[in-house]
């Protein structure tokens, strides 16, 4: 297991993660600088499990976690929602976060701070 820093570093992050979302969790990754690192510790348990862009495009990520989130709600599903979207990416699609409060949907957002340049 990595060690906890400060700031904390993505493989800490994600290791943590890993170890603490539900086995049938659905996870959404919008973090172009650490989706392979994430991709390391949180694993596709099941089809259906794992969402991302087969090529690079900003915006889906919170949108998408939003609707897999709703779509749970709806069908009476009860698997967890995860959204992992970085700091630039979460800026594209905020208002995403506007229907999440009105469907008071259950779902996690983790930020990433990138730090690029």
């Amino acid at each position: 297991m990595p060690k906890a820093t400060t700031p904390i570093t993505p493989d800490f992050l994600f290791s943590t993660l890993a170890q603490v979302k539900h086995e049938n969790a659905i996870s959404v990754a919008e973090t172009a600088s650490n989706t392979r690192i994430l991709k390391q510790y949180v694993k596709a348990t099941s089809p259906g499990s794992f969402f991302t862009t087969a090529a690079s495009g900003l915006g889906f990520g919170l949108p998408a976690a939003a609707g897999l989130a709703l779509a749970q709600q709806r069908t009476g599903q009860n698997r967890q929602v995860i959204a992992v979207i970085g700091d630039g990416a979460f800026q594209y699609s905020i208002q995403a976060l506007y229907t999440m409060t009105q469907h008071h949907l259950s779902l996690t957002v983790i930020v990433a701070r990138n730090e690029e340049q």
